[in-house]
């Protein structure tokens, strides 16, 4: 099964490039940044009709949540019209589209882990912007499979786990807020989700995420002790939880972002790992590598 991997640079991707190993039946093409640009339709449809691929598996994406703010129009070029687009140059070549999407696309009033039937209801710019590529998909005639995930991190690129290390080595004490509660999810692991979907030809939508669910506060506190236990850091700084209101941003956060994972299991069979687990693998590759230096 060919596939045809676009934001080749990013996070998620670089993880579904190392663990492709595990599935030799799948063969991935990542063209270089400049050869696909996806809001160039041009690129699109060269690229689909030389490669030939099976699936169109998109992790390009804007992914600025503030800037989005001030910067709308890119936004919703990016991750709305751009996205549309795709679908439709999918759909005359034959090609499934598989698709990242967000928490962000849900308001966060939520008390219980959030479904693919929920309705949708987008707090800020991007947010509405990944909701308008969702609904674009939707619209083409495309066949596609849509995963939803949230509180990505890795033991590479900007991320919240890495930034805490660094502002642990860098403060004595981290302000974090403790009212907006998600699941952490290890993009490796969302990585090895991908594949088992693809492998299992799963359509429509399905919400994908680390087990249980903490909050930012809880997720700091628990990378920086961890760390500290195993050497990345040498002194301990006090984490301090505050309101979201003390630490305004521009763009609004949806203050419940833990999604339901049970139609992933009934799908694959498989479960998600458990955040803290998940974190405990990353601070290790992070320590090793550090060794190595």
């Amino acid at each position: 099964m060919k596939i045809l991997l676009t934001g080749g640079e990013g996070m998620l991707a670089q993880d579904f490039l190392s663990v492709l190993d595990q599935f030799p039946e799948l063969e991935c093409h990542v063209p270089p940044g400049k050869e696909l640009d996806i809001r160039n339709q041009e690129q699109v449809v060269s690229i689909i009709k030389n490669y030939r691929p099976d699936i169109l598996l998109n992790c390009a994406a804007y992914t600025k949540v503030d800037k989005a703010e001030t910067e709308s129009a890119l936004a919703f070029h990016v991750n709305g019209i751009s996205v549309g687009k795709l679908a439709e140059a999918c759909h005359r070549s034959g090609v499934k589209i598989v698709h990242l999407s967000t928490d962000f696309v849900f308001d966060g009033n939520n008390c219980s882990p959030v479904t693919e039937s929920n309705h949708t209801a987008p707090l800020g710019v991007y947010g509405k912007s990944k909701r308008d590529g969702e609904a674009r998909i939707e619209a083409s005639d495309a066949d596609w499979l849509t995963v939803r995930t949230s509180w990505l991190f890795a033991a590479h690129g900007h991320n919240f786990v890495r930034t805490m290390l660094r502002l642990g080595r860098e403060r004595d004490e981290i302000r974090v807020v403790s009212d907006q509660v998600g699941s952490p999810t290890w993009t490796r692991d969302l990585a090895l989700a991908l594949c088992k979907l693809i492998k299992g030809d799963v359509k429509n939508y399905v919400h994908f995420g680390g087990l249980n669910s903490c909050s930012w506060f809880e997720l700091a506190n628990y990378t920086l002790k961890q760390a500290h236990q195993i050497g990345l850091i040498q002194t301990l700084p006090l984490v301090t939880p505050i309101q979201t209101h003390q630490y305004p941003l521009p763009a609004p956060r949806p203050a419940y972002s833990v999604l339901s994972t049970q139609r992933y299991q009934e799908l694959t069979g498989s479960q998600p790992m458990m955040w803290e687990e998940a974190v405990n693998s990353v601070l290790k590759r992070l320590h090793e590598k550090s060794q190595d230096e």
